[in-house]
Parts: C-alpha cells; sequence; structure tokens
C-alpha cells in the first residue's frame, strides 16, 4: 500500500491527475520514441550512453550553462557602513584594490580547478554522491555547481528568475537556521563560515564576519591554503558543493 501511494504522489506532482493513457500523454510517448538518425531511438540513445540514461541527461544538463551570461545573479551588498569600512581596508591591504562584491564573486565563479587539493579531498565525504569532482578542471564546473547548489538544477533557468547572493551581517535575521533555533547555533554556523542557502527561493547568503576573517589570517607556503585568495576560494567552494543537494527554504 505504501508503495502504491508513493507512486501516486510522484505521479501527481510530476504528471498530475490524468492517467498514462491519456491522449496527449500517449502523443507525447509516441514522439518521443520517433526514430533518430541510423534508426536509433532516444530512449535507446540514453540507455546505450556510458553511465547509463542518468549520465545522459548529466551530460546534457552541462552545455546549457556556458558562461557568466548564462546565470541571471543579482548581488546585494548588506552590510552597514561600519563592516564595510573594515572589509575595505582588509581587502585592499591583502589585494592592493577595492572591494567590488559582483566582481569579487564572479572573479571565483570563473576559477578553475581546486584551490587546495588537500582540504578537498579531506571534505569530499560531505558531498552529494551527484558531485562529480573529476569534472572540476571544466570551465563551467564553478558556474553549474552555483546554480545547482543556490537553485536545485545544475543547468540554466529562465532568466526572470533570478539568483541572488547577499553578503550579510552575523545579525541578518533570512541566514543560517532561522528563529526557531538556538543562538549558539547561529554562532557556530558563523565560526565555520557557513553559507546560507535557500533553494526555494533561490537565494545564497555570505557572512561578511568570515570573510574579513580570512582577509586578516596569515598564510603560509608551505600549507594550504597558501594565501587568502586560495581560502576565500576553497571557503566558497566547499560551501557551494555541500549545499548541492540538500534542497531547503533555511
Amino acid at each position: 500500500m505504501h508503495n502504491s501511494i508513493a507512486h501516486h504522489m510522484l505521479h501527481n506532482a510530476i504528471i498530475g491527475p490524468a492517467e498514462i493513457n491519456h491522449p496527449y500523454f500517449q502523443a507525447f510517448i509516441k514522439g518521443f520514441r520517433l526514430s533518430c538518425k541510423n534508426h536509433y531511438t532516444l530512449p535507446q540513445i540514453s540507455r546505450s550512453f556510458a553511465g547509463g540514461s542518468y549520465e545522459f541527461v548529466m551530460h546534457l544538463s552541462k552545455t546549457m550553462i556556458k558562461d557568466l551570461n548564462s546565470l541571471p545573479i543579482r548581488y546585494f551588498n548588506q552590510t552597514t557602513a561600519s563592516t564595510n569600512t573594515v572589509l575595505q581596508n582588509a581587502y585592499r591591504v591583502v589585494f592592493g584594490g577595492e572591494f567590488v562584491f559582483d566582481a569579487w564573486f564572479e572573479d571565483f565563479l570563473l576559477g578553475l580547478g581546486t584551490p587546495c587539493p588537500t582540504l578537498l579531498n579531506s571534505a569530499k565525504d560531505r558531498f552529494s554522491s551527484v558531485v562529480k569532482l573529476e569534472d572540476i578542471s571544466e570551465s563551467t564546473f564553478r558556474l553549474r555547481s552555483f546554480a545547482w547548489a543556490i537553485s536545485g538544477v545544475p543547468r540554466r533557468i529562465l532568466d526572470y528568475l533570478k539568483l541572488e547572493v547577499y553578503l550579510v551581517e552575523d545579525d541578518d535575521a533570512q541566514y543560517g537556521p532561522g528563529e526557531e533555533h538556538s543562538a549558539s547555533l547561529r554562532q557556530e554556523y558563523l565560526r565555520h563560515g557557513t553559507c546560507s542557502f535557500r533553494t526555494c527561493l533561490r537565494e545564497m547568503r555570505i557572512p561578511a564576519s568570515y570573510l574579513i576573517r580570512l582577509l586578516n589570517a596569515n598564510y603560509s607556503p608551505q600549507s594550504e591554503p597558501a594565501t587568502a585568495y586560495q581560502a576565500i576560494h576553497n571557503w566558497l567552494l566547499l560551501q557551494i558543493l555541500e549545499a548541492i543537494g540538500d534542497y531547503t527554504i533555511i
């Protein structure tokens, strides 16, 4: 009985109440099974693909995000004037220029590979099984991963469905585990630099205090991360990869 209910729940959520023998779906199935080149059908092609139908669909999804223009991102720097001053000073000491939120984040999105291989390897057990680290050197890996973490899908979405990235204060009302949880849990989030994702709303919130902490930290060329640049990129990369598959409004 439970299996039957689960089937109907999934069917109604994806297709609706109509049965599969409805003329609309029969016409769709007939078209879906039309022969392609060399008389193969699309189901035959997907099943014969290395890794099966799942890998076929995942491979197709990668082609939809080509560059930054594929993602409708909006940025909101919601830090106070005093926090922004501290951030600007710390950023200027390390990088010698002005901190511009959107340019800073997009520099990360366009990065290649992993800045800290050892730290990435130690964290991979926290990633969902759908994360394919063998693709990490691809030019769109970070773009796809970011889209997946913030929206729940690793592909381009409609332009009017904006992806919103916020730089926030520690007391931001929308950051972290929510008011129903203890203040100590919020402090744990902040201490570890946890970025808050709300996939239903397509939002990501980045704690400014942790970014400032990474900018002010001391680094050694003999360890990971060796520089503030590596530390920041490693932080954002791990936060995004850990969020994939964890669909939530929290």
